[in-house]
């Protein structure tokens, strides 16, 4: 589970600065928990792993979806087997080396618009997306991500009895909360996505002098340009409310959080 310390607001990864360390000096991939127990960090849940029973419902499909399109791309590449087995051992492995490269496509994209956030370049090849998400936001929203906010801004928060934390991707204090989605082809906005903004928002719904603007800009990962900026209302806004206590209540009852 991805964690965030409340007293620090970091996430808990390699970057941290009480990260266990091996006898060797090195870091652990993954330290064991009797480790990160001694460390006596208050550690909190992310607001996407809050939202991860919002979520099963689209992913079911998602993956139905996925697995045919896939099993496609595998019998065309035409592979030799000896048996039944051989074929399906070969099967999962391609499976397994496609399955996370939405995932990953999705980090590069953060990472490539974080840079161009801080620092107004990029790479030839990834300028004409940040170009475009510029003017799309500056369009849609009246923001200039390059001179108005914040980029990749990790918080943790105690608030109305839930711990939680995350990375805002842009972020102006009492102006905006705004998050990139990468996607398979242009689709319409999950009401999860508002539910992670709210969050992100410190659950700040009623008034909206925090930040009254919470929106998500969209990315079709083929063309690997924006297609939506989707502003959520404040009617949205309470529904999303509704959807992360749901969500936070449900993973309470379950023992998976306190």
């Amino acid at each position: 589970m991805r964690m965030y310390d409340l007293k620090s607001g970091l996430r808990f990864d390699k970057n941290h600065p009480m990260w266990p360390k091996k006898k060797d000096g090195s870091l652990y991939e993954r330290p064991p928990k009797k480790l990160i127990d001694e460390l006596v960090l208050q550690l909190v849940p992310s607001v996407t792993e809050v939202l991860a029973p919002a979520k099963g419902h689209k992913l079911v499909g998602w993956a139905f979806w996925k697995a045919s399109q896939l099993a496609a791309e595998f019998i065309q590449t035409s592979p030799d087997f000896s048996s039944a087995e051989d074929l399906q051992e070969k099967a999962i492995a391609f499976i397994e080396s496609e399955r996370n490269k939405p995932a990953d496509d999705g980090s590069d994209v953060h990472e490539i618009l974080d840079g161009f956030i801080k620092t107004g370049t990029a790479s030839e090849k990834d300028l004409p997306m940040c170009n475009a998400v510029w003017k799309m936001v500056f369009d849609e929203l009246g923001i200039n991500i390059l001179m108005d906010v914040e980029s990749e801004v990790p918080f943790a928060t105690s608030i109305i009895g839930m711990e939680f934390g995350g990375t805002r991707d842009v972020y102006k204090a009492g102006k905006c909360v705004l998050d990139f989605k990468t996607t398979d082809g242009p689709r319409e906005p999950y009401i999860s996505e508002c539910a992670q903004l709210v969050a992100y928002n410190d659950l700040d719904v009623e008034s909206e002098n925090y930040a009254p603007l919470l929106a998500n800009i969209y990315i079709d990962r083929k063309t690997m340009l924006p297609y939506l900026v989707k502003k959520w209302s404040h009617e949205e806004r309470l529904g999303g409310y509704d959807v992360f206590v749901s969500c936070y209540d449900l993973l309470r009852a379950l023992g998976e959080i306190k």
